[in-house]
């Protein structure tokens, strides 16, 4: 029973921390898109080129 549970809470991680990844992943790419920031930011160094 012992082995029955470890062997369970190393397979549950797995995709949980695929999950974290992604989702993490997912929350930069939509930040970079959605922060008015960043898009000023890109707005005014394609506009008024440095």
């Amino acid at each position: 029973m012992n082995k029955h549970n470890k062997s369970r809470t190393v397979v549950i991680p797995k995709p949980v921390f695929l999950f974290l990844g992604l989702a993490s992943l997912w929350s930069i790419w939509v930040f970079q898109f959605s922060n008015p920031f960043e898009l000023t930011r890109d707005y005014l160094h394609y506009t008024i080129p440095s």
